[in-house]
């Protein structure tokens, strides 16, 4: 039983890896010196396309971000992932940390 549980949190955790949107494209693609047209060329599909889908935010299909994780290597794949996503979410957290202060600021100012 615990096993099972275990094998579904791997699996989430593993799924998580590969639903990368375009901003962690970008940012993979820059930090590895990737250029656009030749992540293409591993995937069949333009340079054009490539930056459409880093304008457009979304999430990049799961057999992209496999192919890249491939062409990076897992260890590398991983490792850029992991830094990209701790730094969004420190930024999110010091964003948030603004606001209050905003707020407690504007509370102060009202009274």
């Amino acid at each position: 039983m615990e096993s099972s549980k275990n094998n579904k949190e791997q699996a989430i955790k593993s799924a998580e890896r590969y639903a990368i949107n375009g901003d962690e494209l970008r940012a993979i693609l820059s930090r590895y010196g990737l250029k656009h047209e030749e992540f293409g060329i591993e995937i069949g599909k333009s340079a054009v396309t490539i930056r459409r889908w880093i304008s457009e935010g979304g999430r990049i299909k799961l057999r992209y971000a496999q192919i890249l994780e491939e062409l990076i290597g897992n260890d590398t794949y991983l490792m850029l992932i992991t830094e990209i996503r701790e730094e969004k979410r420190k930024r999110d957290e010091e964003y948030k940390e603004f606001l209050k202060e905003c707020e407690r600021k504007k509370q102060e100012n009202r009274k």
